[in-house]
């Protein structure tokens, strides 16, 4: 529909539609199995739900359904029980998306964030915040909490984990600066290409990166922004800095450093969040 009081197109689903998918989903979990014809229903009919979700928000989680050839466990650490999980997370939060008629005229939120890892597997998160609305940059960093590396280990072993600590810095800006990211079109950067074709797509087959992008999915769409992931070369990164404990860089643009926030495990093991 067109909102007459501005130039915009507002596009959605009603309230029935996503608690009637809802109810299919939750009992799709409660079975703890899903079969191929279940599974092309459920993909034909949360694709519908979902499309006006920005971009390939919201239809990552439902890539594995068309590949479901037999009957197969939606249950305990399955990706495709994760995928499930997260749709079912975002169905309450979906809201109409608005499209300008005309150029958007608010200049778009600018994100850059990085992360390094030391000779333990540890990461360091760092991100960095121009926004112009407020005419303020904003700057966070941290190592990460041990029982993140474990949870890391829990999913998979690796040798490094790297791609997953800039997913973690993609997902540690939404939470460290929620209200700067509500309804607005936002400018992301990372310098790792593993890490953002799974932001892009929506979807990994890794099932530790598979988990953070959903939940990165999740919080963009909780606050109704319109993120474009980009890439940035490492010496251009202003996020580079805070990554290392660095923040003479960004001392600079006199930014506003704050705690950063790191999701708990219940969230990430649980899904509680």
């Amino acid at each position: 529909m067109v909102n007459s009081a501005s130039p915009v197109v507002l596009l959605g689903v009603t309230d029935e539609r996503k608690r009637k998918l809802a109810v299919v989903v939750e009992e799709i979990l409660c079975g703890g199995t899903i079969s191929h014809a279940h599974a092309l229903r459920l993909y034909g009919k949360a694709r519908w739900t979902v499309c006006p979700v920005f971009g390939k928000i919201g239809l990552g989680v439902l890539h594995r359904l068309p590949s479901v050839t037999r009957t197969e466990s939606v249950g305990g650490d399955t990706l495709l029980g994760d995928d499930l999980r997260t749709l079912l997370r975002m169905l309450p939060m979906l809201r109409p998306v608005s499209f300008p008629l005309f150029p958007r005229r608010d200049a778009p939120l600018l994100v850059w964030t990085d992360a390094s890892e030391d000779a333990t597997l540890l990461g360091e998160i760092g991100v960095f915040i121009w926004c112009p609305a407020r005419r303020q940059a904003f700057a966070a960093g941290s190592r990460a909490p041990p029982c993140i590396l474990a949870w890391l280990r829990s999913r998979q072993l690796k040798n490094k984990y790297i791609t997953q600590w800039e997913l973690f810095a993609v997902l540690v800006a939404f939470l460290t600066f929620p209200v700067l990211f509500q309804f607005r079109l936002v400018h992301h950067f990372v310098d790792n290409k593993g890490a953002l074709g799974g932001l892009i797509k929506g979807y990994s087959d890794k099932p530790d990166s598979a988990r953070i992008i959903n939940m990165v999915h999740t919080q963009a769409v909780r606050y109704s922004c319109y993120p474009w992931f980009g890439f940035v070369y490492s010496e251009d990164n202003m996020a580079d800095g805070p990554s290392r404990g660095d923040f003479s860089d960004v001392e600079k643009f006199q930014a506003l450093v704050c705690p950063l926030v790191w999701p708990d495990l219940q969230a990430l093991a649980g899904w509680s969040t």
